[in-house]
């Protein structure tokens, strides 16, 4: 008998999370990390409230943090930095079908990389954090 401990978010879980940045191709970052049940390549849907806002695979997670790669946009003026969302994890028969295999190291090398960038950022401008909203030019 093989018995598999599975860490990740039940279906139709929600959690509250927070903005922490936003980087290229609608790679974003979330206050939430492992100690809240997210594993890598895990479906979500964003939310503000009640109001549908975009969908989102992780696509690299930390302890506490977690990089997400953003599809599905429907209300981009929902998604702000420091504002609070909830997600809602989604069964596999509701994930888009390109992103069922899709190869995601492109999008954790420029997680990887902003996190790195960003963090040197902060140490030198720390008032001047960006707080603007997703790239609508990368929107899909």
């Amino acid at each position: 008998m093989i018995c598999i401990k599975a860490n990740s978010l039940e279906i139709g879980e929600r959690l509250k999370v927070r903005l922490t940045s936003i980087g290229p191709e609608n790679v974003i970052w979330m206050n939430v990390g492992r100690t809240d049940h997210i594993v890598d390549r895990e479906h979500v849907k964003i939310y503000k409230g009640d109001i549908f806002a975009a969908r989102a695979i992780s696509v690299r997670v930390n302890y506490n943090r977690s990089a997400w790669k953003v599809y599905r946009v429907v209300n981009p003026e929902l998604i702000n930095m420091n504002e609070g969302l909830t997600i809602k994890s989604i069964p596999v028969k509701d994930i888009a079908w390109e992103y069922l295999e899709k190869p995601l190291l492109h999008y954790r090398k420029i997680a990887v990389d902003f996190a790195i960038k960003d963090t040197r950022q902060r140490k030198h401008d720390e008032p001047f954090l960006r707080t603007h909203n997703l790239d609508p030019s990368t929107l899909q």
